[in-house]
């Protein structure tokens, strides 16, 4: 019974879990970076200060995204050949 035991313990690895305010805390550089490069830093401050609900954080989150995407549609849509081969559409 202690042999199987054994083989039991050594089956399975050790894992090892992270909370989210530990990846929250460590990516927080990188996630307000692109915020600050496309805004501005006052107007992300001021944003930032001013936001009461998570509902404004999200919107916040994913509107340089939609900034992005919009600008890469017009490049498919409108762009030159240089500008959609630098996107990587031909």
């Amino acid at each position: 019974m202690r042999y199987l035991s054994a083989i039991i313990v050594l089956d399975f690895p050790a894992v090892v879990t992270t909370g989210w305010w530990d990846d929250f805390s460590n990516n927080l550089a990188t996630d307000l970076a692109p915020f600050i490069s496309l805004l501005g830093e006052q107007p992300t401050k001021q944003f930032l200060s001013e936001s009461i609900t998570h509902w404004d954080e999200f919107i916040f989150a994913m509107a340089p995204l939609r900034i992005l995407t919009v600008i890469v549609y017009v490049i498919r849509v409108r762009g030159g050949a240089s500008l959609r081969a630098f996107i990587g559409r031909t």
